[in-house]
């Protein structure tokens, strides 16, 4: 029996796990969890190849959250447990956000290991294409906010699409059923011996990983709404943020 058998951690990754430099301290108490009976999960907007390029599959023992939900991905079988798709192609969302997309620099649209294109002068045979996920970047916060709120009010998105700022200047676009937290839940009921689920993040795209989570954990440094549904806080990801939560649970301050 080990110490933390029965805990699944699902992390997010930027601004979490690490934030400009290379996580050492995480890698080694994400180790020593998981060593200890635990299961550790990433929960990311990244792609697959991401996670591979950083060396986190290689501490990672639960399927892993991918795209903010549109896949689920098991490592240690190299394959997708789960997948979804927007319901629009590119032609109509970029039909649909047309009134108000003046002030996006950038589109991005995601496959499994590509991202698609990375300038507005769109390919056409891009245009029928539906993607795991859309995002959009802005010179500044305040377009990026004024965003959000536009297209969350509009009619096309309201019943297919989760919006979330995943940083300050990035909007993004997932199925309404393939967030962080949906993400957690299956992964939860995948793995079937876990008692409590832990999410922890620092940015709007988290929120749904920590509502849905048994226990939701900001980072120091997360944005106030990611705080507010908070149950605990921990150090900010640039103080080891992952090693302080899984101390905490060892002596008993997040517990089952």
């Amino acid at each position: 029996m080990g110490k933390f058998d029965g805990f699944l951690i699902c992390s997010d990754l930027d601004g979490t796990f690490w934030r400009g430099d290379d996580g050492r301290e995480n890698f080694e108490a994400v180790k020593y969890f998981t060593r200890n009976g635990g299961h550790f999960a990433v929960t990311t907007g990244r792609n697959i190849s991401h996670l591979r390029e950083n060396k986190l599959d290689s501490i990672v023992n639960a399927p892993c959250c991918l795209l903010n939900g549109s896949i689920i991905y098991d490592y240690s079988e190299d394959k997708t447990l789960w997948e979804k798709r927007v319901e629009y192609t590119l032609c109509e969302f970029l039909e649909a956000i047309k009134p108000v997309a003046e002030e996006v620099t950038e589109f991005t649209m995601f496959d499994k290991e590509t991202v698609f294109f990375k300038y507005t002068d769109i390919p056409e045979n891009l245009l029928n294409m539906r993607s795991y996920k859309m995002l959009c970047r802005f010179e500044n916060c305040e377009a990026a906010d004024k965003f959000v709120t536009a297209t969350t009010s509009m009619d096309f998105f309201k019943a297919n699409s989760y919006i979330s700022k995943s940083w300050d200047v990035g909007v993004e676009f997932n199925p309404i059923d393939a967030t962080k937290g949906t993400a957690i839940e299956y992964i939860k009921r995948h793995l079937g011996s876990i008692h409590t689920s832990i999410g922890i993040g620092d940015y709007d795209n988290d929120i749904p990983l920590l509502k849905c989570a048994d226990i939701g954990v900001a980072v120091g440094n997360a944005v106030d709404g990611v705080k507010k549904v908070a149950d605990f806080t921990v150090n900010p990801c640039t103080e080891a943020a992952i090693k302080d939560l899984i101390e905490k649970i060892e002596k008993g301050i997040i517990k089952k």
